[in-house]
């Protein structure tokens, strides 16, 4: 059943996701792809719920080729993404995460546009899978890719990359837990491939609920913003905050708090306020002021 040659193989890499990757994998299968030949690979990140017997499923009620393997030596979605690689031959990839969906028409576009790009991220919704607050909290500009210092970056979940240059950019770092996607992308602009944007590929995050879970995601993307300050920024020229810019955005935040009245301003506000507390954790602990 599986083709001889399939131009794209989309990696979805799971751990404990039961009650969700269904989901996900229903958004998969819906997907048609005229002029390609495409299959799954699902990467099991050592569940210990009852997500193999859903995978099971998948398996056989899948309408295209798909494949389970398993990535039990540790927990990550790097790891878990560079052992789905390693187990697939097709020249194209493309990544879903176990707790989102993919829209219509997301694996024809992607895969198209990996003929002409090397690298390209999906239009990223926050809204469809979210409530308004969360949403609010994370919405990007629908039109373009996000930049970081004028480079446009991906999110791992919703990236299409061809095996060349996951290969040569040395795949996923198994290093960062959180980040490893912008690393990818900047590790991919020293290389002199620019990330492309894929309008067409509606690719939908879900994320906790919640001011203490907003303030959690911030603080994890704030620290790792300063281990990627320390790998990418200082090449760059990036600078760190200056001292006065740095006491007027933190005297911003007190003055902001009496102002919290909705939960979707607390939840904008939490998250915000968790980005820069995660930095100034970060600075502290890597030795380096970027708070």
């Amino acid at each position: 059943m599986t083709p001889s040659n399939p131009e794209l193989t989309i990696v979805v890499v799971t751990h404990n996701r039961a009650d969700l990757v269904d989901e996900a994998l229903a958004s998969i299968a819906e997907q048609t792809w005229d002029d390609g030949a495409w299959d799954v690979l699902v990467v099991d990140n050592d569940s210990t719920d009852d997500t193999p017997t859903v995978l099971d499923r998948w398996v056989d009620s899948m309408p295209v080729p798909m494949t389970v393997v398993e990535a039990t030596e540790k927990h990550g979605p790097s790891y878990a993404r560079n052992t789905g690689v390693a187990s697939c031959t097709a020249p194209h990839l493309a990544f879903v995460d176990d707790d989102d969906v993919v829209g219509l028409g997301w694996v024809a576009a992607i895969g198209t546009a990996l003929r002409a790009e090397s690298l390209v991220g999906s239009r990223y919704d926050y809204r469809r899978l979210n409530s308004e607050d969360v949403a609010a909290a994370n919405d990007v500009n629908l039109e373009r890719l996000p930049e970081i210092g004028g480079t446009p970056v991906v999110s791992g979940a919703g990236m299409g990359c061809r095996r060349t240059l996951w290969d040569d950019v040395g795949g996923s770092n198994d290093e960062l837990r959180y980040g490893e996607d912008i690393d990818f992308s900047l590790r991919a602009a020293d290389r002199g491939v620019r990330a492309a944007f894929c309008p067409d590929a509606a690719y939908h995050f879900r994320l906790r609920a919640g001011t203490k879970d907003a303030f959690a995601r911030g603080r994890h993307h704030g620290r790792a913003s300063v281990d990627l300050y320390l790998r990418h920024g200082r090449a760059r020229g990036e600078e760190a905050d200056r001292l006065g810019l740095l006491a007027r955005v933190w005297a911003g935040y007190v003055l902001r708090m009496p102002g919290m009245v909705t939960r979707r301003r607390r939840t904008v506000y939490a998250e915000q306020l968790g980005r820069r507390v995660g930095r100034l954790q970060g600075s502290v602990s890597e030795r380096v002021w970027y708070p």
